[in-house]
């Protein structure tokens, strides 16, 4: 009974650690001087991240290779305060316009999308 224990204590631990690993490789980013590159699998939540831009720049490129869900981006200024929102799908570039002081956040959310998103300065 003892062995059995111990088993299933085993077996469980594994499964768990594992799902705890896949959850840590499923997001991938990498936030520069006005730029972002993010990389998920599987993306089902919504994440928010400051992009520090010192330089004033206005126009930014958005390059993206997404697969299956659209993936939806907003664009907030320091006050929290929506400056574009635009969603994406497919493969393509797009370009914006912010108005913005400083930093900028941008949120990302989709339904189990995958793929990746670089917003560059243009």
């Amino acid at each position: 009974m003892r062995h059995l224990t111990t088993v299933i204590t085993v077996v469980f631990l594994c499964f768990f650690s594992t799902s705890f690993i896949d959850q840590q490789n499923q997001w991938e980013n990498e936030i520069t001087e006005c730029g972002l590159r993010m990389k998920f699998v599987k993306l089902r939540k919504t994440q928010e991240f400051e992009v520090p831009c010192q330089s004033q720049t206005k126009k930014f490129a958005i390059e993206y290779q997404l697969n299956n869900e659209k993936v939806k981006l907003n664009f907030y200024n320091k006050n929290k305060q929506l400056l574009q929102s635009t969603e994406l799908s497919g493969n393509s570039k797009k370009e914006i316009s912010l108005d913005y002081s400083g930093s900028f956040v941008v949120q990302i959310s989709s339904k189990g999308g995958t793929g990746s998103v670089l917003i560059k300065a243009n």
